[in-house]
């Protein structure tokens, strides 16, 4: 009996079409982050009432744009439950652009330096090349990645692990003169640099991500590398690895 696993790009927020035709098979799924958990992928913007409840409006509060918004870092419990899909089934990671504190409040997520389907090694998060159009708390986030402490954490899980699989949003730095050699870069990124140091220690069988909006196949020291783009699918049978 074969073991597929459904690895899905970067949705964006994209619930419908997540729904209806990424997660509707049979197959358990985990998709690579920028799964949406951000107000302006939604058109919902979070508010407080006089009793001090939070709920989401389709309209925004009058705020000074030059200034950091930091009022919705808390998600509305029904949007949650909107949003929630089979918990053992469908997982996620976070992408740059996720909320890092909404997100985990989401059934199916599934944390940096985690085990999923026995097998699979993640982590999530990327640096955002357009940080410095975005405003704090409500596009960008300045833990959108691991910072050097909990980088540490995730590789000596990963080195006790030694995982076959590894999927993460963004990728080792040398695959991106791979995939895009051409694309501007946003500089140094904690993040390229923990997943590069995690292949130079222990080489797995098979890398998936996402975040470069890219489709590639990449066979490099033996690991072969998956590049996703946008709501792009991946099916694979975990059990061809043993």
């Amino acid at each position: 009996m074969s073991n597929v696993i459904r690895f899905i790009g970067d949705i964006h927020g994209d619930w419908e079409t997540y729904r209806r035709d990424l997660i509707s098979c049979d197959h358990k799924t985990l998709q690579v982050g920028d799964y949406g958990i951000f107000p302006y992928a939604t058109g919902n913007f979070l508010k407080v009432n006089e009793d001090g409840d939070f709920y989401y409006s389709h309209e925004p509060e009058h705020q000074d744009e030059t200034k950091p918004i930091k009022w919705f870092y808390r998600i509305d419990h029904q949007y949650v439950k909107s949003l929630s899909t089979d918990n053992e089934k469908d997982r996620f990671i976070r992408g740059n652009h996720d909320d890092p504190f909404s997100i985990k409040l989401i059934p199916g997520y599934v944390d940096d330096g985690s085990l999923v389907f026995d097998s699979i090694f993640c982590v999530g998060g990327a640096s955002s090349i357009d940080k410095a159009f975005r405003r704090e708390g409500v596009d960008w986030w300045r833990d959108e990645e691991l910072s050097y402490s909990e980088s540490l954490i995730v590789l000596q899980k990963y080195l006790k692990t030694k995982p076959d699989i590894v999927v993460s949003h963004d990728c080792p730095d040398f695959l991106t003169y791979i995939i895009c050699p051409n694309m501007t870069r946003d500089g140094a990124s904690s993040t390229r640099t923990l997943l590069s140091r995690m292949f130079e220690m222990y080489k797995p069988k098979l890398w998936v991500h996402g975040h470069w909006h890219i489709s590639a196949r990449n066979i490099i020291d033996g690991c072969e590398f998956i590049s996703l783009g946008i709501n792009e699918i991946f099916d694979f049978d975990v059990d061809t690895l043993k």
